[in-house]
């Protein structure tokens, strides 16, 4: 059951523009934490400003505290995050993450001899994919985990920091942020730092969920803060950056913005609250699964959140897990095997939890296996 409730008592503030116009939500999911996709916590507690837009954790202190030394313990660094792979119709083969967005940046900044940062660069596969894109002269990596380190390139032209942003000289032609945004608590002090270290005319390049666009995004429970494109363009402007959006088809459920510096502070736009309708939208998600919870041959696609998502609803009732990714194959997620999907047979169902990317995915995948489908 969702409960809202207005900030009457003036207690609580946005932890960005202070404002105290900020209204509450809470209700019974459970929330995944980023690294395993495993449950961290059995209450959704967030508040959204009025003022800004932004969409905060208010989960206690300790929650968040054990989620941030997670991020720089050993199991991080080797959680292969950025093995996931993806397939588009311009590329005849899977490709990462990292590759596409390599291939976008150079669409956008297409330089060589530039100097980039890239802030939550985990093991540098942005910063190679980018490399072999666009010949840069230093590639700087930064992250709060020492022990990346070990797998950055040894090259010369790579550096890897880890202590404080501040720490890193000299300023960028091009400045990433990809999924890392949500992560940094202070973000006033980041938009400081941006500012100082971008080169004239120098671009921030940042891209992360969009919770508009995977409404199942709020449940990922380590965060400080959740965006969208309304509340990503405001927070920028508010710190008085220019931003433009970059729609791109192989992002569908993610919002990419690029900012620069303004002459003067562009002006913010308000809306509408954002959680209301996108809560809503995910108790109508769990009603439909909960549907389905005596079935006796259920799969779920993928080993991320959305897959994540599937099994705390129907729990026992999903058999194992089901990927084309070569990497993924034989590993166990979520206390289940991961299988690959010609395995299955016509009669078992295969959950695939993508929102307005399941049809086509089910296109794609009715090519070639022969399965019941729902898409959710």
């Amino acid at each position: 059951m969702l409960v809202s409730q207005k900030n009457n008592k003036l207690s609580l503030k946005c932890p960005l523009c202070h404002a105290t116009q900020v209204i509450s939500y809470s209700t019974n999911y459970k929330l995944f934490r980023h690294m395993d996709f495993s449950n961290i916590a059995h209450k959704l507690v967030l508040a959204e400003c009025e003022h800004c837009q932004l969409i905060f954790n208010l989960l206690n202190d300790n929650i968040l505290a054990t989620s941030n030394l997670l991020f720089k313990s050993e199991n991080y660094s080797e959680s292969k995050q950025t093995q996931q792979t993806l397939l588009v119709s311009e590329f005849k083969h899977p490709v990462t993450r990292s590759f596409l967005q390599a291939e976008a940046i150079s669409k956008i900044l297409n330089k060589e001899k530039i100097n980039i940062l890239d802030i939550g660069c985990f093991d540098a596969s942005l910063l190679q994919a980018l490399d072999k894109k666009l010949k840069p002269a230093l590639l700087c990596g930064f992250d709060v985990n020492p022990r990346l380190s070990l797998h950055f390139p040894n090259k010369n032209h790579y550096k890897f920091y880890s202590n404080n942003l501040s720490d890193i000289q000299g300023q960028f032609d091009l400045i990433c942020l990809s999924h890392s945004l949500m992560y940094i608590q202070d973000l006033a002090q980041l938009m400081r730092q941006l500012k100082y270290k971008l080169s004239k005319n120098g671009l921030v390049f940042i891209q992360t969920p969009d919770i508009n666009k995977n409404k199942l995004s709020i449940l990922l429970g380590d965060q400080f803060y959740y965006f969208s494109q309304i509340n990503l363009v405001n927070i920028f402007k508010y710190f008085g950056f220019k931003t433009q959006v970059i729609k791109n088809p192989w992002f569908p459920r993610e919002v990419i913005i690029t900012a620069t510096v303004a002459n003067k502070k562009p002006k913010q736009n308000i809306y509408s609250h954002q959680l209301p309708e996108l809560l809503d939208n995910i108790d109508h998600t769990v009603n439909k699964l909960r549907q389905y919870h005596q079935h006796t041959n259920l799969y779920v696609l993928g080993t991320t959140l959305n897959a994540a998502f599937v099994d705390s609803i129907l729990e026992h009732t999903i058999r194992c897990f089901i990927d084309e990714n070569k990497h993924k194959l034989g590993t166990i997620f979520r206390n289940k095997k991961v299988k690959h999907p010609s395995e299955l047979k016509s009669d078992d169902l295969l959950i695939i939890p993508y929102a307005k990317s399941s049809d086509k995915i089910k296109k794609e995948f009715e090519k070639k296996y022969q399965l019941q489908y729902l898409c959710v």
